[in-house]
């Protein structure tokens, strides 16, 4: 019985190469010497750009045709490939649009720099062809969650291109499940997606990712939250007030939400989210913070006008954003300070001159 599970494991192995070696069928000796040259100094390092590559990179890209470019695009060296599509992707001359969503099977990986993570080809592919092709953003993006769902551009379309579509919530649902590589950089902005879709059936899950350890980066939990307000959700909201009057008692309130060299944006998110819910219980807390001053800063200069104001101002706009007869008494509290900060410290509104006669169609 080993044996013949030994020979299966041959023949899938076996299977395998001649499956590469028929998709990738070009070595090194099948391109002209000149090239060659160029090509054995580029794949005896594993990185795309390294100094002493400069002369052979520039080769490629100044003295290679279409065609032998093409051809490189079927190489046995990833990094080649990878290359091949860098270059083409400049030109005018050649279908990219084509080659771009014909390779983005191709998982190999390859280091852009020393030190560098890994990147599969395809991922590369689809970086190189930013704003150098008329390759539409809605078809790639289509071809590439539905298709490829394993490349790390599947999650990053999801989290940074691509507005809330019932027609992908699917495949974000087998993203989040298939849990791959590259997960841990991106399991937070996931679950934040998956919330936009606000489905009943996935706020006990959404609610667990929440209680981990991991979920650290407070922004993402509470801007998840203000989205979707489910009371499965509050639990968040209450510890972290918990956490803000422990703190406040030891006398260390920055190490809650004034770390990061003083940035405040997990605080100024967490009173937007507990704004969010519309509730007493909500009110209550909103209140206390006002009450118990546990937006202050424990330095010795934490007493400056600007900050009490600043809370203040925050406040408002929160309570505002989502009005509710629970915030009347508070909202009233901090009118005039709101008032003090837009007099002294407040910018003017900036006008946002947007040019809508162009469609951009191009990744």
């Amino acid at each position: 019985m080993n044996y013949l599970l030994k020979f299966a494991v041959i023949i899938i192995l076996l299977n395998a190469c001649n499956t590469y070696k028929t998709k990738y069928p070009y070595s090194l000796a099948d391109f002209k010497p000149e090239l060659r040259v160029h090509l054995e100094k580029i794949v005896s390092n594993p990185f795309i750009y390294y100094s002493n590559n400069e002369t052979s990179l520039n080769y490629l890209d100044k003295n290679t045709s279409d065609n032998e470019l093409q051809k490189l695009l079927k190489a046995e060296h990833s990094i080649l490939r990878a290359l091949a599509f860098k270059y083409l992707s400049a030109r005018k001359s050649v279908n990219i649009t084509k080659i771009l969503l014909d390779n983005l099977d191709d998982t190999a990986t390859i280091s852009n720099f020393e030190g560098a993570l890994e990147n599969t080809v395809a991922d590369f592919m689809i970086d190189e062809s930013r704003g150098k092709t008329n390759i539409l953003k809605a078809s790639l993006i289509d071809t590439v969650i539905t298709k490829h769902p394993y490349l790390i551009h599947a999650a990053i379309f999801f989290i940074r291109e691509l507005a809330v579509d019932e027609k992908y919530y699917p495949e974000l649902k087998k993203i989040i499940k298939n849990k791959y590589s590259w997960h841990y950089n991106l399991r937070e902005e996931l679950i934040a997606q998956l919330s936009e879709y606000k489905k009943n059936e996935d706020t006990s899950e959404i609610a667990t990712w929440l209680k981990r350890r991991w979920f650290k980066k407070e922004e993402f939990k509470f801007t998840l939250i203000e989205n979707n307000p489910s009371n499965a959700y509050f639990f968040a909201i209450e510890k972290y007030y918990n956490n803000l009057i422990q703190y406040n008692e030891e006398k260390i309130l920055q190490e809650m939400f004034w770390r990061n060299e003083g940035f405040e944006a997990p605080f100024t998110n967490f009173i937007y989210a507990a704004a969010s819910y519309k509730s007493k219980e909500s009110a209550a807390i909103l209140q206390g913070i006002y009450d118990k001053k546990l937006y202050k800063l424990s330095a010795s200069w934490d007493k400056c006008e600007y900050y009490d104001l600043n809370f203040q101002y925050t406040l408002y706009e929160a309570i505002s954003k989502y009005k509710c007869p629970y915030y009347k008494n508070l909202f009233t509290l901090i009118e005039d300070g709101t008032k003090k900060f837009r007099k002294r410290y407040a910018l003017p509104p900036m006008e946002a001159f947007i040019d809508t006669t162009k469609e951009k169609n191009t990744w």
